[in-house]
């Protein structure tokens, strides 16, 4: 089910279940503190002072039947007053702390059986303290022997039972304090295994989170390296497959979208240069026939003319004859511009194919450059996802420093703890364990969260590596746009240059066509050639002169366009 989420779902639901179980923790804390705090409060507030206070009964009855005593049987009359006046005094205390017991038996929580107790107490002294006047009367009104025999018949059992019944009271009180001191024991001993249990799930729980959000974004070193390796130009790097649907499954398809729009550009940028090549080959090829044909016809008329001229050199004589002859050369020559006339056209056709394969390099460089501004767009996109994983890794370190911070709380609640529990003396010493326990395990929570911390340091690092590669892609993707549109720039002026070769051939055309209909009128103009018969001799040798250096000069024309 975790493959599925986000990493960013998965930290938060990592530590959102970290937190619920420290506020789970710390809620368990404070019931069990408070549970200790109470039973502590109730064994030195309440149990020990009321055990106090029937300690000072058991001294003040003590005291007087002491006093009774030595009263009834052995006072001189010169210490009368002293023992009547200690007598008071103690029944006086006796009054203050048997009001002050019936003030915190009022107010705080009591057992049926205290109250049995302490209303026996009261009983016995009811029926002793006339006993104790009764006595006193006797002993000032000098009748020695019945205060003697109140005393050792009817008030010793009394003062003694009165004794016993503190002395069950003051019983009482320590049994329900043992009962307290052992419940709170129990209760930080549970406490001690609970913490235990719960900081075991926790860091179990942080440490199951960890790996797999560490898993999850493991794959993106090999990312990083491979698109890296698309960066340096290797395009036979594999990208791996990811399954799942979070950011680094988002990311390994951007980069396999990456790489193949990569090759793409490279495959369309190696058509490119075929077809560059073939249309050179076919441009070279075209100019060789041209070449071989110029050869082949405009030799023809070269050689014609030199023989012509030879002719007319030779036959001067005849000039009526040479006109003649002149006249079917000249209708010769005419059906040569009509045969180059044709040829022109024929060139003109291959220079309108030329700009139709040009035009179509254009339209593939014009889709190589989008294809690359679209691979571009994707890396920008890639290099986006990746800030946003490292935005989620900062909020991460953001609530470490929260669980950080309750840590330091619940050990500085850990020592308070520890502090209050030395001042409770010998009964806080279970409390003091407990204290020592929580701030342990307060120290291995801080501990715990700075391990999360370097981890999360690490993602970052290799988030930042991430984007720094993608960028490099980025710009790798812009430079082939712009290379693509420099070419393309250049194949627009490809396009025009050829496009003016095709209206400067159609030109030479029309004037091979002038030319054409012009030799009808030289034909005309050869009748009148008989009448200049010597120019026509001195006209031919310069003609068969010029043709052999015409010739030359079409000899050199040729190699310069097969040469290219």
């Amino acid at each position: 089910m975790l493959k599925t989420l986000s990493i960013r779902a998965r930290i938060f639901i990592g530590f959102g279940a970290i937190g619920l179980l420290l506020v789970v923790l710390a809620g368990v804390g404070i019931q069990r503190v408070d549970q200790i705090n109470s039973g502590l409060t109730e064994i030195n507030d309440v149990n020990t002072v009321k055990q106090r206070h029937a300690i000072n009964f058991r001294g003040s009855v003590h005291d007087r039947a002491i006093e009774v005593r030595d009263l009834a049987l052995f006072q001189r009359e010169d210490r009368i007053a002293d023992a009547l006046a200690l007598i008071d005094e103690l029944e006086q205390k006796y009054i203050r702390n048997a009001r002050a017991l019936d003030e915190m038996m009022a107010s705080a929580s009591t057992t049926a059986r205290e109250r049995e107790l302490l209303q026996r107490i009261k009983d016995i002294r009811q029926k002793t303290r006339p006993m104790i006047a009764e006595i006193i009367e006797l002993k000032q009104a000098g009748e020695f022997e019945e205060a003697r025999a109140l005393i050792l018949n009817d008030a010793r059992p009394a003062f003694i039972t009165w004794l016993n019944r503190i002395n069950a009271f003051i019983d009482y009180q320590e049994a329900q304090n043992d009962t307290l001191t052992t419940t709170t024991r129990e209760i930080g001993q549970n406490f001690i295994w609970i913490m235990v249990g719960l900081t075991l799930v926790c860091l179990a729980l942080g440490g199951s989170f960890a790996w797999f959000t560490v898993a999850g974004i493991r794959p993106l070193r090999t990312l990083s390296e491979r698109v890296r390796a698309l960066a340096d130009g290797h395009l036979d790097v594999s990208v791996p497959e990811i399954p799942t649907r979070d950011e680094v499954g988002q990311i390994a398809g951007a980069v396999a979208v990456l790489k193949d729009s990569v090759l793409e550009a490279d495959r369309l940028k190696r058509e490119q240069a075929e077809t560059e090549r073939r249309a050179q080959e076919q441009q070279r090829q075209a100019m060789n026939e041209l070449a071989e044909r110029f050869e082949r016809e405009v030799g023809e008329i070269v050689q014609q003319v030199s023989s012509s001229a030879q002719q007319l050199q030779g036959t001067a004589e005849t000039m009526s004859r040479a006109a003649s002859d002149t006249s079917e050369r000249v209708q010769t020559v005419g059906s040569s511009a009509e045969q180059a006339a044709s040829n022109v056209q024929t060139v003109a056709s291959a220079a309108q194919q030329l700009t139709n394969s040009i035009d179509e390099v254009g339209s593939r460089i014009n889709q190589t450059s989008e294809t690359a501004r679209s691979a571009r767009e994707r890396a920008d996109g890639a290099r986006q996802q990746i800030q946003s994983l490292a935005q989620a890794a900062h909020q991460i370190g953001d609530v470490i420093q929260q669980i950080q911070d309750i840590a330091e709380k619940t050990n500085l609640l850990a020592l308070n703890a520890t502090i209050e529990a030395a001042r409770a003396g010998e009964a806080g010493k279970g409390f003091a364990v407990v204290a020592d326990e929580v701030k342990s395990l307060a120290n291995q929570t801080q501990k715990a969260t700075e391990d999360i911390t370097q981890r999360i340091n690490t993602v970052q690092g290799e988030t930042d590596e991430a984007v720094s590669v993608i960028e490099a892609v980025a710009d790798n993707m812009r430079e082939i746009d712009e290379a693509a549109s420099s070419i393309a720039s250049a194949v627009e002026e490809q396009i025009s240059s050829t496009r003016e070769i095709s209206r400067n051939v159609e030109e030479a055309s029309t004037g091979v066509q002038d030319v054409s209909s012009q030799m009808g009128e030289m034909g005309n103009a050869a009748g009148q050639a008989g009448t200049a018969s010597n120019e026509v001799l001195s006209a031919a040798s310069t003609l068969s002169q010029q043709a052999d250096t015409l010739s030359t000069k079409v000899d050199g024309f040729l190699r310069e366009v097969r040469s290219g």
